[in-house]
């Protein structure tokens, strides 16, 4: 774990410095690579995404440790 400064708000963030992989089920093919383990990192991924490309997502797999925070942050 480790941690960095904001340049924005001075506030210190705890990133993981594990990647978290996005990949394609159906190909095998690495659509993306994040930083952190977290949804933080995932989302802002997704976010940039065209609406149409996040609509057609019908699968998302999230290891069994992290199922919590990715409800919480999903609003499930």
């Amino acid at each position: 774990m480790r941690y960095f400064q904001d340049p924005e708000s001075s506030s210190w963030i705890r990133r993981e410095p594990r990647p978290t992989t996005i990949v394609d089920p159906d190909t095998g093919q690495s659509l993306a690579i994040t930083d952190g383990r977290d949804h933080k990192g995932v989302g802002d991924w997704l976010v940039v995404r065209p609406l149409a490309w996040r609509l057609g997502v019908t699968v998302a797999g999230v290891p069994r440790y992290l199922r919590g925070a990715w409800v919480g942050a999903l609003g499930g």
